[in-house]
Protein backbone atom coordinates (compact mmCIF):
# COMPACT_ATOMS: atom_id res chain seq x y z
CA UNK A 1 0.00 0.00 0.00
CA UNK A 2 1.30 3.46 -0.85
CA UNK A 3 2.24 5.74 1.99
CA UNK A 4 1.16 9.35 2.27
CA UNK A 5 3.32 11.66 0.20
CA UNK A 6 4.82 14.38 2.42
CA UNK A 7 4.07 17.97 1.51
CA UNK A 8 6.50 20.42 -0.09
CA UNK A 9 6.42 22.40 3.17
CA UNK A 10 7.74 19.34 5.04
CA UNK A 11 10.55 18.29 2.71
CA UNK A 12 11.07 20.79 -0.08
CA UNK A 13 10.16 20.36 -3.76
CA UNK A 14 13.08 18.20 -4.90
CA UNK A 15 12.71 15.72 -2.06
CA UNK A 16 8.95 15.48 -2.60
CA UNK A 17 9.50 14.77 -6.30
CA UNK A 18 11.97 12.03 -5.39
CA UNK A 19 9.40 10.52 -2.99
CA UNK A 20 6.69 10.60 -5.68
CA UNK A 21 9.02 9.03 -8.26
CA UNK A 22 9.86 6.22 -5.85
CA UNK A 23 6.19 5.59 -5.03
CA UNK A 24 5.23 5.55 -8.72
CA UNK A 25 8.07 3.21 -9.69
CA UNK A 26 6.99 0.80 -6.97
CA UNK A 27 3.34 1.07 -7.95
CA UNK A 28 3.89 0.66 -11.69
CA UNK A 29 5.89 -2.55 -11.23
CA UNK A 30 2.66 -4.22 -10.07
CA UNK A 31 -0.10 -3.41 -12.57
CA UNK A 32 -2.74 -5.08 -10.38
CA UNK A 33 -2.34 -2.25 -7.85
CA UNK A 34 -3.50 0.52 -10.16
CA UNK A 35 -6.17 1.26 -12.74
CA UNK A 36 -7.21 3.93 -15.19
CA UNK A 37 -10.72 5.41 -15.12
CA UNK A 38 -12.56 7.51 -17.66
CA UNK A 39 -16.10 8.55 -18.35
CA UNK A 40 -17.87 10.33 -21.15
CA UNK A 41 -20.62 12.66 -20.01
CA UNK A 42 -23.64 14.69 -21.01
CA UNK A 43 -21.51 17.84 -21.03
CA UNK A 44 -20.13 20.49 -18.73
CA UNK A 45 -23.43 21.74 -17.30
CA UNK A 46 -24.19 19.31 -14.42
CA UNK A 47 -22.52 16.35 -16.15
CA UNK A 48 -23.95 12.85 -15.91
CA UNK A 49 -22.00 9.82 -17.16
CA UNK A 50 -23.10 8.12 -20.38
CA UNK A 51 -20.12 5.76 -20.71
CA UNK A 52 -17.70 4.51 -18.05
CA UNK A 53 -14.52 2.43 -18.22
CA UNK A 54 -12.13 1.13 -15.57
CA UNK A 55 -9.01 -0.68 -16.82
CA UNK A 56 -6.42 -2.28 -14.55
CA UNK A 57 -2.76 -1.55 -15.20
CA UNK A 58 -2.22 -4.94 -16.87
CA UNK A 59 -4.94 -4.18 -19.45
CA UNK A 60 -7.76 -6.16 -17.84
CA UNK A 61 -11.02 -4.28 -18.39
CA UNK A 62 -12.66 -4.22 -14.98
CA UNK A 63 -15.72 -2.42 -16.30
CA UNK A 64 -16.86 -0.81 -19.53
CA UNK A 65 -20.39 0.13 -20.42
CA UNK A 66 -22.99 2.71 -21.27
CA UNK A 67 -25.11 4.56 -18.74
CA UNK A 68 -28.59 6.03 -19.12
CA UNK A 69 -27.95 9.66 -18.12
CA UNK A 70 -31.56 10.71 -17.52
CA UNK A 71 -30.93 14.02 -19.27
CA UNK A 72 -30.10 15.20 -22.78
CA UNK A 73 -26.51 15.28 -24.01
CA UNK A 74 -25.21 18.76 -24.82
CA UNK A 75 -24.35 19.26 -28.48
CA UNK A 76 -20.74 20.16 -27.60
CA UNK A 77 -20.34 16.89 -25.69
CA UNK A 78 -21.83 14.88 -28.55
CA UNK A 79 -19.42 16.58 -30.97
CA UNK A 80 -16.53 15.29 -28.84
CA UNK A 81 -17.54 11.68 -28.09
CA UNK A 82 -20.15 11.11 -30.83
CA UNK A 83 -22.04 8.56 -28.74
CA UNK A 84 -25.55 8.36 -30.19
CA UNK A 85 -28.58 8.12 -27.88
CA UNK A 86 -29.28 4.63 -29.23
CA UNK A 87 -26.09 3.44 -27.47
CA UNK A 88 -27.29 4.35 -23.98
CA UNK A 89 -31.08 4.75 -24.12
CA UNK A 90 -31.66 1.21 -22.79
CA UNK A 91 -28.61 1.14 -20.52
CA UNK A 92 -28.91 1.00 -16.72
CA UNK A 93 -28.80 4.27 -14.81
CA UNK A 94 -25.67 5.28 -12.92
CA UNK A 95 -27.51 4.62 -9.66
CA UNK A 96 -28.01 1.03 -10.82
CA UNK A 97 -24.36 0.60 -11.93
CA UNK A 98 -22.41 2.54 -9.34
CA UNK A 99 -22.08 -0.23 -6.71
CA UNK A 100 -20.96 -2.71 -9.37
CA UNK A 101 -18.25 -0.34 -10.66
CA UNK A 102 -17.12 0.32 -7.09
CA UNK A 103 -16.80 -3.43 -6.48
CA UNK A 104 -14.55 -3.73 -9.53
CA UNK A 105 -12.12 -1.29 -7.90
CA UNK A 106 -11.61 -3.44 -4.78
CA UNK A 107 -7.89 -3.99 -4.28
CA UNK A 108 -6.88 -1.06 -6.47
CA UNK A 109 -4.61 1.36 -4.64
CA UNK A 110 -4.38 4.18 -7.15
CA UNK A 111 -6.74 5.26 -9.89
CA UNK A 112 -5.35 7.43 -12.66
CA UNK A 113 -7.57 9.65 -14.77
CA UNK A 114 -6.84 12.39 -17.25
CA UNK A 115 -9.13 14.75 -15.35
CA UNK A 116 -9.87 12.99 -12.08
CA UNK A 117 -11.74 15.85 -10.37
CA UNK A 118 -14.17 16.16 -13.29
CA UNK A 119 -14.73 12.40 -13.63
CA UNK A 120 -15.20 11.98 -9.87
CA UNK A 121 -17.63 14.90 -9.82
CA UNK A 122 -19.65 13.54 -12.74
CA UNK A 123 -19.90 10.07 -11.23
CA UNK A 124 -19.87 10.90 -7.52
CA UNK A 125 -17.45 8.00 -7.00
CA UNK A 126 -15.85 8.16 -3.58
CA UNK A 127 -12.29 7.21 -4.53
CA UNK A 128 -10.84 7.90 -1.06
CA UNK A 129 -13.23 5.30 0.40
CA UNK A 130 -12.79 2.85 -2.49
CA UNK A 131 -8.99 2.81 -2.77
CA UNK A 132 -7.03 1.83 0.35
CA UNK A 133 -4.37 4.46 -0.23
CA UNK A 134 -7.09 6.99 -1.16
CA UNK A 135 -5.13 8.25 -4.11
CA UNK A 136 -6.68 9.45 -7.30
CA UNK A 137 -4.17 11.07 -9.58
CA UNK A 138 -5.00 13.65 -12.17
CA UNK A 139 -2.44 12.78 -14.81
CA UNK A 140 -0.26 15.66 -15.85
CA UNK A 141 -2.12 17.99 -13.51
CA UNK A 142 -0.42 21.32 -13.05
CA UNK A 143 2.07 22.43 -15.68
CA UNK A 144 0.66 20.51 -18.63
CA UNK A 145 -3.00 20.79 -17.64
CA UNK A 146 -2.60 24.55 -17.21
CA UNK A 147 -1.74 24.64 -20.90
CA UNK A 148 -5.06 22.90 -21.54
CA UNK A 149 -3.30 19.91 -23.02
CA UNK A 150 -5.95 17.51 -24.22
CA UNK A 151 -5.58 13.76 -24.01
CA UNK A 152 -5.68 13.46 -27.81
CA UNK A 153 -2.80 15.92 -28.19
CA UNK A 154 -0.76 14.24 -25.45
CA UNK A 155 -1.34 10.80 -27.00
CA UNK A 156 -0.27 12.10 -30.40
CA UNK A 157 2.90 13.61 -28.94
CA UNK A 158 3.74 10.32 -27.23
CA UNK A 159 2.88 8.20 -30.28
CA UNK A 160 0.00 6.43 -28.53
CA UNK A 161 -2.81 5.26 -30.80
CA UNK A 162 -6.37 6.04 -29.72
CA UNK A 163 -9.67 4.75 -31.00
CA UNK A 164 -11.63 8.00 -30.82
CA UNK A 165 -12.75 9.90 -27.75
CA UNK A 166 -14.46 7.13 -25.82
CA UNK A 167 -14.08 5.92 -22.24
CA UNK A 168 -12.32 2.63 -23.00
CA UNK A 169 -9.99 4.00 -25.67
CA UNK A 170 -9.08 6.91 -23.39
CA UNK A 171 -8.25 4.45 -20.59
CA UNK A 172 -6.08 2.44 -22.97
CA UNK A 173 -4.28 5.61 -24.11
CA UNK A 174 -3.55 6.60 -20.50
CA UNK A 175 -2.43 3.11 -19.53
Amino acid sequence: MMSAIPSVDDLGPQQVLAEIRGELQSLLTDPKRWAVFDCETTGLDEPHPIEVALVRGDGIVLYQGFVQPGKPVESRAFAVHQIPPSAYERAPTWEELRDHVEQQAVGIETVFAWNAPYDAGATGLDWPRMCPAWRVSCLLEGRLMSRRLQLANAADKLGVERGGHRALSDCEALR
